[in-house]
């Protein structure tokens, strides 16, 4: 089949690196792959890393067309992507004559819907996470406003338009079968978790490392999407337990910032490390640690979120503590005792995780059941298979419309 794939997230982001090319390089050996994405224009700076990925998608068969993202001033800059989006979406078509567009979230699902009504090429909606409700959370869209409304109607036009419905967590499945009706979703929706490629993730890469223990956490802290009071204080409370732990973070936030944050809840400067790591560099600093942490706001939107460095931390033979706020994070955690859930509002409830945790990783058979959760729950063939599986049942479909109208005429 020929695709079409639309991305709001840049390949050159971490994100876009091991959940956008990670699936494509293998769905390209059986489909014919054109990509759309939008870059940073920091990202794109970096003339020789872009030109090393663009020769490793052309490598792999795919077709990567990069576009400069823009983001002030906000609203304007977005309409004007989503506009450029669409010139180039039609361009491709013109060009590739896809059978199937993949709408990567909600705003190249909004154009693949344009797409659909002007071109009639079928698409499915990767909705990845709830972005209407993020925005909301976020304080960039006010609940029940003519923008939230418009937002929403949107929403479920492509629910009822799409060919195929991608959500990360279970959770997330059956809050739109509660907020939409089952009719809406209509046996279309599919359950595909942020996917690691446990080639890249695993165990052997901790074989050899410095005994230090090392705790930390991977990714944005500052986002406004993870509680980072929560975290420091549990940072905290595991560096009292545990004196001779170093505090390790994995971000691209801007470093004086985490330190200062960190400070403000007693944490040893000289304990804390702030790196920034690459997507090639990601697997070799996630073995370093000992244990992971991450805690998620507890909001409406935070049901859909998979979050993507848990399966890579678990891969890597890593255990996790965090709260049960995202999606499925919780029930892993406890269906492969895996890590610790830490829901306690009480003044001594980091503490008691911090204890927890040191006792788990005293388990003998920590690291290989970690394992087994990502190989059993976050494994990138099995979301490779599902989205193969997807694209074909929904070419079965056009074709047989096609048939039956055909046989009509």
């Amino acid at each position: 089949m020929r695709i079409l794939y639309l991305s709001y997230t840049g390949l050159m982001e971490p994100l876009g690196r091991s959940q956008v090319l990670a699936y494509l390089e293998h769905l390209a050996r059986d489909h014919q792959i054109t990509l759309l994405t939008f870059e940073k224009p920091g990202d794109l700076a970096d003339a020789g890393r872009a030109d090393g990925l663009l020769q490793e998608c052309r490598r792999a068969g795919i077709d990567w067309r990069p576009h400069r993202y823009h983001h002030r001033p906000r609203a304007i800059a977005t309409a004007w992507d989503l506009i450029v989006l669409l010139a180039a979406a039609l361009s491709a078509i013109r060009r590739a004559r896809p059978d199937l567009v993949h709408a990567r979230g909600y705003l190249p699902a909004f154009v693949s819907l344009a797409l659909k009504r002007i071109s009639g090429v079928p698409f499915v909606f990767d909705m990845r996470a709830f972005w209407p409700d993020e925005m909301i959370t976020a304080g960039r869209l006010r609940a029940g406003s003519l923008l939230d409304r418009a937002i929403r109607n949107g929403e479920r036009a492509c629910l009822r338009d799409a060919h195929g419905i991608v959500v990360l967590t279970d959770a997330a499945a059956s809050r739109l079968r509660q907020r939409y009706g089952p009719d809406v979703m209509d046996g279309r929706c599919v359950v595909i978790p942020t996917c690691v490629d446990l080639r890249r993730f695993h165990p052997a890469l901790r074989e050899g490392r410095r005994r230090a223990t090392r705790i930390g956490s991977v990714g944005s802290v500052l986002s406004g999407w993870f509680q980072v009071d929560r975290l420091m204080r549990f940072l905290a409370a595991f560096a009292e337990a545990a004196p001779g732990v170093e505090l390790y973070i994995v971000t691209r936030d801007d470093p004086e910032a985490v330190e200062h944050v960190a400070a403000g809840h007693g944490i040893d400067p000289s304990r804390l490390r702030i790196f920034r790591r690459t997507p090639e560099e990601m697997p070799a600093a996630i073995a370093e640690l000992d244990a992971a942490a991450m805690f998620f706001a507890p909001r409406e939107s935070e049901v859909a979120r998979c979050p993507t460095r848990m399966g890579e931390i678990l891969a890597c033979g890593v255990p996790i503590v965090a709260n049960s706020a995202a999606g499925d994070v919780a029930e892993i955690i406890t269906t492969y005792r895996v890590g610790v859930v830490a829901d306690g509002e009480a003044p001594d409830a980091p503490k008691q995780a911090a204890e927890t945790l040191l006792t788990l990783m005293g388990d003998g058979g920590l690291a290989e059941r970690c394992r087994q959760a990502a190989e059993e729950r976050f494994s990138l063939q099995t979301g490779v298979r599902s989205y193969d599986a997807i694209y074909r049942q929904v070419d079965r479909a056009v074709h047989a419309i096609a048939t039956e109208e055909l046989r009509l005429l």
